[in-house]
C-alpha cells in the first residue's frame, strides 16, 4: 500500500470521516500518556452513539451520519477534559449547525441519542425508556449497547 507522507495523502487514501475519527481520539489520548477516564467516557459516549444510530431502524445510518453521531458523543466532554466553556470550544471547531444544536440543546436526532447516553449515566431508567422507546429500543436493547461501547472504550490503548 501507500505511504501516508501528508495530511493529503491521508485523507485521499483514508477518507476525511475515519481521518476525523481517528484523530479525534488521538488528540484526547495524547494528553499526558496515561488513559484518562473523561477519555473511557467520551470513547464510551461516541461508540454508543454511532451503535445506537447504526441499530435504529428509525434513524438513518449512512455513513456521515454515523460519523456524526460518533463524534457528537465524543465532544459532548470537551469542555470538561479542557476546562473551557463548550460554546467557544465548538465555534472553534466550527461544527455543523446540527451538531453544534445536539451538543449545546439536544436537539436533532443525535441531541436524542445524547439524552439517551446522558440519562443512562446518570441511571435515569425512565428517561432512557422513553427516549429509547422513541427510537425502537428496548430497556434491554440499551443495556447491551451500552456494555459493548463500555467494552470497546476499555479496549482502546
Amino acid at each position: 500500500g501507500q505511504e501516508i507522507d501528508s495530511i493529503r495523502r491521508a485523507l485521499i487514501l483514508l477518507g476525511r470521516q475515519p481521518l476525523q475519527r481517528w484523530l479525534t481520539l488521538l488528540l484526547f489520548a495524547s494528553q499526558g500518556g496515561r488513559k484518562s477516564p473523561l477519555l473511557v467516557i467520551a470513547a464510551t459516549r461516541a461508540r454508543l452513539a454511532e451503535m445506537l444510530r447504526e441499530r435504529s431502524t428509525l434513524l438513518e445510518s449512512h455513513p456521515l451520519a454515523l460519523h456524526r453521531s460518533f463524534l457528537v458523543g465524543m465532544l459532548s466532554l470537551l469542555d470538561a477534559y479542557l476546562e473551557q466553556p463548550m460554546a467557544g470550544l465548538l465555534d472553534e471547531l466550527r461544527l455543523c449547525p446540527e451538531m453544534r444544536a445536539a451538543i449545546m440543546e439536544h436537539q436533532g436526532e443525535d441531541g436524542i441519542l445524547l439524552q439517551i447516553i446522558e440519562a443512562v449515566e446518570r441511571g435515569e431508567i425512565d428517561v432512557v425508556r422513553d427516549r429509547a422507546a422513541s427510537l425502537g429500543f428496548t430497556i434491554a436493547d440499551i443495556t447491551r449497547i451500552s456494555l459493548e461501547s463500555m467494552a470497546w472504550a476499555a479496549s482502546l490503548e
